[in-house]
């Protein structure tokens, strides 16, 4: 796996160990349960990005990820699953 692409799932792993450490405190603690939302959302975040660079990778081996541009900016910019989700339907079309 490319370096770039495994930063994303570095990060990716980071925020879901995360998410499963407060979550296993939300029994005693339940005001908790917002930021672990958070968490699993930016770890749904981070593993797209990473599927998206590994996709365009495949025609680009020397693609820099600050280079990735979309329809709402760089990617590097984009904290939005929605957003993130076109972006890779259209890197990686449904047949």
């Amino acid at each position: 796996m490319h370096k770039q692409v495994k930063a994303f799932y570095d990060m990716a792993f980071e925020y879901h160990i995360a998410a499963v450490t407060l979550w296993m405190q939300i029994v005693s603690a339940p005001y908790l349960y917002n930021p672990i939302s958070y968490l699993l959302r930016h770890t749904i975040e981070l593993q797209l990005k990473g599927l998206i660079v590994c996709e365009l990778r495949k025609d680009n081996s020397f693609l820099k990820i600050s280079e990735i541009k979309t329809p709402v900016g760089k990617m590097n910019t984009v904290h939005s699953v929605k957003a993130t989700l076109e972006i890779l339907s259209t890197v990686m079309p449904r047949t």
